[in-house]
C-alpha cells in the first residue's frame, strides 16, 4: 500500500512538479505588482504627453529623447494620473503573461507537441530562468518605460521566431515573410539589441545556407533588406550623438572588444542553470517527442553555435552603436531572453546529433525526480526570488507604496516652484526600500539629477532633494 502511495506521489512529481514550481516562483512577483510607482522616465514621457498633442510629442520624443519610435507613441500617455494611471499597476501582470503565451507558442511551434500542459510548463520554465537571471527585476518588469521597450521587444522578437521558422518550414511564405517584414520593423522601434541579434542571425543564416546549397533564400533576403532600411530611421534621432559613436574607429574597436568580453563573461554567469533545466526539459520530452520530425534540429552543431554566437555579441554590441557604452542591466535583460531560447535550443541540437551525449544526459526515473526537486529549489532560492517574498513578507513593498503615494500628494498640492525635501525611502523603519520594485531613490541634492530633474518638471516643482 505504501508503495503504491510512494508511486503515485512519484508520478505526480515527474507530471506536474515543473510547473507548480515556477507558477509558485512567478507568484510572489505578479502580487508586486499592486505597490509599484512611475518613476524616472516615465515622468518624461507623462509630461511631454500633457504638453504637446500626440503627433507633436512624437517629433519632441523621437528628436530629444530616443529613436525608438513604436514605444515612445505606446508612452505617449499620461501614466501619472488620470484615465491611464490604473493601467501602471497592471502592465507587469500583462507583461509576464504575454511572454509566457508566446514562448508557449513558439514551443507549439519547435516541437508540435500537442499537450497544452506539456507545453506552458517549458514555457514557464523557460520565464522562471529568466526571471531568476535578471540583475535588476526593477528595471526589468516594474517600471513602465523599460517594460514598454524591452518586454515589449521580447513578445515581437518571439513572434518574428516564429515566422521565420514557418518560413523555413515553408508554410504560408507570404504571409509570414509579410509579417515577419512588420515585425522587424516594430523591432526596431522597440530594441536596438533584440532587432539586431534576430536580424544578424537571419543574415548568418542565410550566408550559410548559400554556401552549403548554392540556393537563396527569397524570402529572407526581403526580409533582411527590409530590415535594413528600416535600421535607417533610428539615425535620424539625435543623429550628431549617434553619427560621432558609430564612425569613430577607437569606439568600434572598443565596442567590439567589450562586446566579446560581456559575452565571455554572460556565457559564464547564464549557462550553468540554463543547462541544468536544458537537461531536465530534455527528460521531460524525450519520449514524447519524435526528434527525428524537428527539422530545426537537423543542422551542424558547430554552425549553430557560431550563428548564436556572433548574433549574441552583435546584441550586446548595440550599446556602443548607440551610446558608446556598455549595455545598461535593462537593455542586458532582452539579451538574456534571447541567450536562453538560444542555448536551449543549441543544447537540443547537439542532443539531437550525438547519441553518446543524449546517453548520457538521459536520467532514469528516480535521477529525474531528483533533478526536479533540484530545480524547484534552485528557482525559489534565486536571489531576486528571495527579494520578492521579502519584500512582500516584511512589508517593504507596501510601505513603498503609502511612501510614494505620500510624496505625489505633496507634490500635487505644493505651490508652483516650491522646494520640497522628500525622507529618504531608506529612513523608515524596518529597511522600506524594497529592491525588486525600486530601481532607486532620488538623489540626495543635485536637483538636476535625472530622476529629480523630470519629477520637479512634471509637478511643476522648483527642487526635489532628500532628508537624510
Amino acid at each position: 500500500m505504501l508503495r503504491g502511495f510512494l508511486n503515485k506521489v512519484q508520478i505526480f512529481c515527474k507530471e506536474h512538479l515543473l510547473w507548480i514550481s515556477c507558477t509558485v516562483m512567478i507568484t510572489p512577483f505578479l502580487l508586486l505588482s499592486k505597490y509599484i510607482n512611475p518613476y524616472a522616465d516615465d515622468y518624461t514621457y507623462s509630461y511631454i504627453a500633457n504638453k504637446h498633442n500626440f503627433i507633436e510629442a512624437q517629433k519632441v520624443l523621437f528628436n530629444r529623447i530616443n529613436g525608438r519610435f513604436v514605444t515612445n507613441a505606446i508612452q505617449s500617455f499620461d501614466i501619472i494620473q488620470g484615465k491611464y494611471a490604473f493601467f501602471y499597476k497592471l502592465f507587469p501582470i500583462i507583461s509576464i503573461f504575454l511572454q509566457i503565451s508566446v514562448l508557449y507558442f513558439l514551443i507549439k511551434t519547435v516541437f508540435k507537441i500537442k499537450n497544452f500542459k506539456t507545453n506552458v510548463s517549458f514555457a514557464l520554465v523557460i520565464f522562471c530562468i529568466y526571471l531568476a537571471q535578471m540583475s535588476k527585476v526593477s528595471e526589468g518588469l516594474y517600471w513602465w518605460s523599460t517594460t514598454a521597450n524591452y518586454q515589449l521587444s521580447n513578445i515581437l522578437g518571439i513572434f518574428f521566431i516564429i515566422s521565420i521558422i514557418k518560413i523555413i518550414e515553408k508554410n504560408k511564405i507570404v504571409i509570414n515573410a509579410t509579417l515577419a517584414c512588420l515585425l522587424s520593423f516594430l523591432l526596431i522601434g522597440t530594441s536596438e539589441p533584440t532587432f539586431l541579434i534576430l536580424i544578424a542571425g537571419c543574415g548568418l543564416m542565410l550566408i550559410t545556407k548559400i554556401l552549403k546549397t548554392k540556393k537563396v533564400n527569397l524570402s529572407l533576403v526581403i526580409i533582411l533588406c527590409f530590415s535594413f532600411i528600416a535600421l535607417i530611421i533610428p539615425f535620424f534621432s539625435n543623429p550628431n550623438k549617434k553619427t560621432e559613436n558609430i564612425f569613430s574607429v577607437f569606439n568600434i574597436f572598443k565596442g567590439i572588444s567589450f562586446s566579446l568580453v560581456q559575452f565571455i563573461m554572460s556565457f559564464i554567469g547564464w549557462s550553468g542553470l540554463i543547462t541544468f533545466f536544458g537537461i531536465i526539459l530534455f527528460n521531460v520530452l524525450k519520449n514524447k517527442v519524435n526528434w527525428n520530425d524537428i527539422k530545426l534540429l537537423k543542422t551542424c552543431p558547430l554552425t549553430a553555435t557560431v550563428i548564436f554566437s556572433i548574433s549574441i555579441v552583435i546584441g550586446f554590441f548595440s550599446g556602443f552603436l548607440a551610446t558608446g557604452e556598455i549595455l545598461p542591466p535593462r537593455a542586458r535583460h532582452t539579451v538574456n531572453f534571447i541567450f536562453i531560447i538560444g542555448y536551449i535550443y543549441i543544447l537540443f541540437v547537439y542532443l539531437h546529433k550525438y547519441d553518446k551525449l543524449q546517453k548520457a544526459l538521459s536520467l532514469n526515473s528516480n535521477l529525474l525526480l531528483i533533478f526536479l526537486f533540484i530545480g524547484s529549489s534552485l528557482f525559489m532560492s534565486s536571489e531576486n526570488t528571495v527579494n520578492a517574498i521579502k519584500d512582500l513578507g516584511k512589508g517593504r513593498a507596501y510601505r513603498y507604496d503609502l511612501a510614494m503615494k505620500k510624496r505625489n500628494e505633496i507634490a500635487k498640492e505644493a505651490a508652483p516652484e516650491s522646494k520640497i525635501i522628500f525622507d529618504g525611502l531608506n529612513n523608515y523603519p524596518d529597511d522600506n526600500f524594497p529592491t525588486t520594485i525600486c530601481p532607486r531613490d532620488f538623489h540626495p541634492s543635485n536637483i538636476d539629477y535625472v530622476y529629480n530633474y523630470w519629477y520637479r518638471i512634471y509637478w511643476d516643482l522648483y527642487s526635489i532633494k532628500l532628508k537624510y
